[in-house]
Formats: structure tokens, C-alpha cells, sequence
């Protein structure tokens, strides 16, 4: 699942979701889906984002999700996005517990 998080996800529920595999391809659409994806672009006082960074950092999310199967939930929030880059400040990984 890829939204812009916070209030926007909340109160709006603008997200987007795929089944893994995603390619680079799949992950900048899904950016575009968002209704408010066009803030990605840069909007009055928002700077555009680097939208390759982040469709980076959601492939590598779904690349260990795919290889660790044990893994139920991964969440990157906040991450701070910039015209040249992100800023992922905090991230919680669960796990599946299998006595």
C-alpha cells in the first residue's frame, strides 16, 4: 500500500495498493493514482518530490516483504520527501510469530 500519509490518508483514505511483484513501472503509477498524487508534482508552496526515490525505497519495502515471508506488516512513517531525495525517520516491522 503507497499513500502520502498522514492527514491526507487519514481523512481522505487515498491510498493505492498491488499484490507483489512490482516493478519500477507499477510503483510510479501507483503514485499517480493517489487523488492527491499531483501534490508529488509540487503544488504552491510544495517543491516537486523525487518521485524515483520514493518508488525506490517502495520497491525495496516490496522486495523484503516478498523475501521474507515472516514479515506481516512493514511501515515507513514518516518519510520526508525532497526534490533530491527522502528522509525515512522512522520504521516498525512485524513479524509473524511461528512457535
Amino acid at each position: 500500500m503507497f499513500g502520502l500519509g498522514g492527514v491526507f490518508v487519514e481523512l481522505l483514505r487515498d491510498t493505492t495498493i498491488r499484490l507483489i511483484p512490482v516493478d519500477r513501472f507499477e510503483a510510479m503509477r501507483m503514485m499517480q493514482e493517489l487523488r492527491l498524487g499531483q501534490l508529488l508534482n509540487g503544488y504552491r508552496q510544495y517543491e516537486p518530490v523525487d518521485k524515483n526515490v520514493l518508488a525506490f525505497i517502495l520497491l525495496k519495502v516490496l522486495m523484503l516483504a516478498e523475501y521474507y515471508p515472516s514479515i506481516k506488516e512493514i511501515d515507513l512513517n514518516p518519510i520526508f520527501s525532497y526534490s533530491n531525495g527522502a528522509l525515512i525517520v522512522d520504521a516498525r516491522i512485524i513479524l509473524e510469530r511461528k512457535f
